[in-house]
């Protein structure tokens, strides 16, 4: 009986450190790992590297559908560039090791399937070495393209985050009602709304002040600069807007799923929405296969103690904070500004895209995690089953409480945000103090103590 828990503890460690509790499976060895780092870490490079080689070898696929005659004119053109014999021969050998699989030693011990190992026969000598000093150093993964969230657009009246709201912090009214005692509700709607017509003005003195440049520009013949970074940001926005989730066309009413709500019930909607917004980042929005899914899930779970644990905020910043200790504990990622980033995430979702829809975003990003909690559930072994439900429900809880809360929901993102300042602030200081501390210490690590006291015999 003694052994098989022993047995039970040692599978529950990480196979690659054999330090800590492992949380992941590896999709292509089944190895349990604990953390990224471990997953890149030596003992398990070659399978890591198999997996960022065929990443961003789909990358390049999409963004180059090459044409054999298209491939051939570049060949041709790379031969008569370095004055080598014979195109002929050239473009013969190319098409050999195009047909001929490639060996372990040839493709560094990755296994290249199908198309990839096509386009990676059609690399020169100098484009793998220097594919292999990538992985090896792991900058590869700077090729994958960022995936760009699509809460972050808002019209120019939204953008009152910009503007640096200052006032007394305090919790939002959990129903969005007025507190006759202190007025500090009331208060608060005039901070914002006289934040959100400065941001208006604003908004609209650049337009003007940049259509006039661009127009003085053109009379002069000049090139507008600029331009094109404005150009290429816009555009990846619009795209990323293009993929917010669906909002469901019936939503159930407050009142048949409970009578009487919880005043705290806003908090939960906010530590829900950290651990979605700081989830979907982590796996850069790509949740297409099943493994990638699963684990998605199993963070949101493991980051919101409200759909793990059934947890109990009485304010936004404890929420929030809640958020960044789970992350942190849990060791997900290995970006110093990960958690403090899904605490800016949580913010532009609550303002939504523009005043007249701004429970919007709540609404799509709840609804979409209900959904993938849902189809998480199909994939999982039973016993995890009741957990994914449940979490799915109380999703559908904050998504009916958030459809009839819409006033509630801008005073949460005007707290999110100066949370987020707050935290960020506090973050730069201890980056002062230890970098004073080093400069004393002489390195990263203090000094070693020291006897001052010595008893002499």
């Amino acid at each position: 009986m003694g052994s098989m828990e022993e047995e039970e503890a040692v599978a529950e460690v990480c196979g690659l450190c054999l330090a800590v509790p492992s949380r992941y499976t590896c999709s292509r060895c089944n190895v349990r790992f604990c953390s990224l780092p471990c997953y890149r870490g030596a003992r398990h490079r070659s399978c890591s590297e198999a997996f960022y080689r065929r990443a961003v070898l789909e990358e390049l696929r999409r963004r180059c559908p090459y044409t054999d005659a298209t491939m051939r004119d570049i060949l041709l053109r790379d031969w008569q560039s370095r004055a080598t014999p014979g195109p002929e021969k050239w473009l013969s050998g190319s098409q050999e090791e195009e047909e001929c699989p490639l060996e372990p030693e040839q493709s560094g011990g990755l296994d290249v399937p199908g198309g990839e190992r096509q386009l990676w026969a059609r690399l020169t000598p100098r484009e793998k070495e220097e594919f292999q000093r990538l992985l090896r150093s792991g900058r590869i993964g700077a090729l994958v393209p960022e995936w760009k969230p699509w809460w972050m657009i808002h019209e120019a009246a939204q953008l009152v985050q910009e503007e640096g709201i200052n006032g007394v912090r305090g919790p939002a009214s959990p129903g969005g009602e007025s507190r006759p005692e202190d007025g500090e509700e009331e208060r608060k709607h005039e901070r914002v709304a006289a934040a959100q017509g400065k941001a208006t003005r604003k908004a609209e003195h650049q337009g003007t002040s940049s259509e006039i440049a661009l127009t003085h520009q053109k009379r002069r013949g000049e090139p507008h600069k600029g331009t094109s970074g404005v150009t290429e940001i816009t555009g990846s926005l619009l795209q990323a807007k293009e993929n917010m989730p669906p909002i469901p066309a019936t939503i159930p009413r407050l009142s048949t799923l409970t009578q009487t709500p919880s005043p705290l019930v806003p908090f939960s909607v906010v530590n829900v929405l950290y651990a979605y917004t700081f989830s979907l980042k982590l796996y850069n929005g790509d949740l297409s296969e099943d493994l990638m899914l699963q684990e998605f899930c199993e963070t949101v779970l493991g980051v919101s103690g409200v759909l793990n644990s059934r947890q109990i905020f009485s304010s936004t910043a404890e929420a929030m904070q809640a958020g960044v200790q789970a992350v942190l504990a849990g060791r997900y990622t290995s970006d110093p500004e990960g958690p403090s980033e899904a605490m800016k995430s949580v913010a532009h979702v609550l303002m939504g895209e523009n005043k007249a829809s701004q429970k919007n975003y709540t609404l799509a990003a709840l609804s979409h995690l209900a959904g993938l909690l849902r189809n998480a559930k199909k994939l999982v072994e039973k016993e995890c089953k009741k957990k994914l439900f449940e979490a799915q429900k109380k999703c559908e809880f904050l998504l009916a409480w958030a459809n009839e809360h819409e006033d509630t929901l801008m005073l949460l993102a005007v707290e999110a945000q100066m949370e987020f300042k707050i935290h960020r602030d506090k973050l730069k200081e201890i980056e002062v103090i230890t970098k004073e501390l080093e400069k004393v210490w002489g390195s990263k690590k203090p000094p070693e103590k020291k006897v001052l006291i010595q008893e002499l015999d």
